[in-house]
């Protein structure tokens, strides 16, 4: 007998010893543990607030995406990272379209539409600058005054003008890197930053999937399937531009 099972043995004997140690508890524990289980479920489910404030922090995800995808389709002479980025560019403005319910009250801003574009050269919130699409305009007078938010959900809306600064840095910072690449280079930089992106983005939704009220959970789901989808696409091509580039390596040689 090994020491592993040995040992797997004397843990198993003090276990049972200790269950009839606690008699009738042991009966009703699974039954508080599922009780449990379901006061925390609930605890930690999205409210309203909380679901406009992630629905819209995904508009500016898949706003970013589209506007990857057009910079793609002008560089790229590949004619798959072109065919990938424009279904991209089509999936995430098909599902900034059903975002829309869920952000109808966040910032009093609908959901980016196909044809919207995310500005990569102007601030966010400050001054006069145009409101870009699902974007939370401080300093907008359509609305009176007793309509700002306040407590928790001003709090939120101060969360989401951060997360547009950022995703305005990011998508400026990566734009930048990629115009300064061309032809294989391009595409691989390119692809090689979507693999990277789907992967983040893959975990973010499960996360939401996971604490969503059933409406919005029911479009992370499906959301989560696209995206998986691409990241699988995204992988194929990163490996046939790799193969290429052994290939040219070789042939000249």
């Amino acid at each position: 007998m090994t020491k592993c099972f040995k040992s797997s043995a004397a843990l198993l004997l003090a276990v049972c010893c200790a269950n009839v140690g606690v008699g009738q508890q042991t009966e009703t524990r699974p039954a508080q543990n599922r009780a449990e289980t379901a006061r925390y479920a609930e605890s930690t489910q999205l409210d309203q607030p909380m679901v406009e404030f992630f629905a819209s922090k995904l508009v500016l995800c898949n706003n970013a995406q589209i506007q990857m995808s057009e910079l793609a389709t002008t560089k790229s002479a590949n004619s798959d990272v072109k065919m990938f980025a424009e279904m991209l560019a089509s999936d995430h403005a098909a599902l900034n379209e059903q975002l829309k319910p869920f952000i109808a009250s966040y910032g009093e801003q609908p959901a980016a539409a196909a044809t919207d574009r995310v500005s990569v050269k102007k601030p966010i919130v400050t001054g006069k600058a145009e409101t870009q699409p699902g974007q939370v305009d401080a300093n907008s007078k359509a609305q009176p005054e007793t309509s700002s938010p306040t407590g928790d959900h001003a709090v939120l809306h101060r969360l989401f003008e951060i997360c547009q600064a950022v995703q305005v840095n990011q998508m400026a910072a990566g734009t930048d890197m990629l115009s300064q690449k061309n032809g294989s280079e391009f595409d691989k930089a390119y692809m090689g930053s979507q693999v990277m992106g789907h992967v983040a983005l893959i975990a973010e939704l499960k996360t939401l999937e996971s604490c969503s009220p059933k409406e919005f959970q029911n479009i992370i789901r499906t959301a989560t399937t696209s995206v998986e989808s691409h990241l699988q696409k995204a992988a194929g091509i990163c490996k046939v531009l790799d193969k290429q580039k052994e290939e040219t390596k070789t042939s000249n040689r």
